[in-house]
């Protein structure tokens, strides 16, 4: 399972930033600039039927909180799209609807951009689940 360090993301990185009772996430697409799956308001859960796939600035995405980078082993880093890929991925999604806590949330985007599925590399499919701190 990968780790996560507080520091400035760099573009290609997936990033999250912590809610209280759950992490929200995005990938960094250019120095200061994100895109992530969220109603204009907050996250997906405040108002899921307005949430899109949109780009914004860290301080918009981070809410005063610290943003953590995902800091992956040798072998992790195997499974990951490269940092190309991985902003055309996140670009390519730009304007999506469909937000459901459950089944289509921040998380799944971040992970469709940076490994290629929604579950991420080697790990049952979390869902919801995986949004939430341990």
């Amino acid at each position: 399972m990968p780790s996560w360090t507080v520091k400035m993301p760099s573009p290609g990185e997936m990033v999250r930033v912590n809610r209280g009772r759950y992490f929200h996430y995005g990938i960094c697409i250019a120095p200061g600039r994100l895109i992530h799956f969220a109603s204009p308001s907050g996250d997906g859960f405040d108002d899921p039927a307005s949430a899109t796939v949109h780009e914004t600035d860290l301080s918009a995405f981070s809410g005063g909180g610290f943003v953590e980078c995902m800091e992956l082993t040798r072998a992790e880093r195997a499974y990951a799209l490269s940092a190309k890929d991985c902003i055309a991925a996140a670009k390519a999604a730009i304007g999506q609807k469909g937000y459901d806590v459950i089944n289509n949330n921040c998380l799944h985007f971040a992970n469709r951009c940076f490994w290629g599925n929604s579950e991420g590399p080697k790990e049952k499919h979390r869902g919801f689940f995986g949004c939430l701190k341990p």
